[in-house]
């Protein structure tokens, strides 16, 4: 049995206020759309200024890719953010929502990536998913991590409708949980 939508509101809730936020007015989160591609679009509004907080919380340049070349170390980025893609999915699924990870995912990195080729968002996209498909084999530790991943992003979301996990610095911890996938992976130099 699914459990009371509180994430699937707050998202929504937090996809409108972030769209408002960036672009001054209305956003497609309220489009006369069907109820499932409100839920992802906010989810895609949403998991930007995370990975771009969580970036920077890092150390770690993340807009230049628009329009530079990409960093060897681009596809761990793009990597989290697909694991906050799927934390969103898992949060909703739980609440019986049914949303696409790779679907989520690829519009992350469209996103990331507006202005350059198809080619380019498709390239990042493998190298981060096939990264992604070496972190999760490894086992427990990589299991604990997207599971306390999973948690921060209950927290962050619902921090939208409590004032008791208003007082976190999310940015922080987003940038702590990425600086541990930099620190697993090894560059090729």
């Amino acid at each position: 049995m699914p459990r009371d939508p509180e994430c699937t509101f707050a998202l929504l809730e937090l996809g409108e206020a972030e769209f408002k936020r960036a672009f001054g007015s209305a956003s497609p989160v309220n489009a006369p759309k069907n109820f499932q591609e409100r839920i992802r679009s906010a989810a895609g509004v949403v998991i930007q200024p995370i990975l771009h907080d969580a970036c920077e919380n890092a150390g770690i340049k993340i807009l230049d890719a628009q329009f530079d070349e990409i960093t060897k170390g681009f596809h761990i980025i793009v990597m989290f953010g697909i694991c906050l893609s799927m934390s969103i999915v898992f949060l909703l699924k739980e609440e019986g929502q049914d949303v696409d990870v790779k679907e989520l995912g690829q519009g992350m990195v469209g996103a990331l990536l507006l202005m350059r080729s198809y080619e380019d968002r498709q390239e990042q996209y493998e190298l981060a998913h096939t990264l992604l498909m070496r972190f999760v084999s490894a086992g427990p530790k990589a299991t604990e991590w997207q599971t306390n991943l999973n948690r921060l992003m209950s927290m962050y979301l619902l921090s939208s409708r409590y004032e008791r996990l208003r007082r976190y610095n999310y940015a922080s911890l987003f940038g702590s949980m990425l600086k541990v996938i930099f620190s697993a992976v090894e560059l090729p130099s």
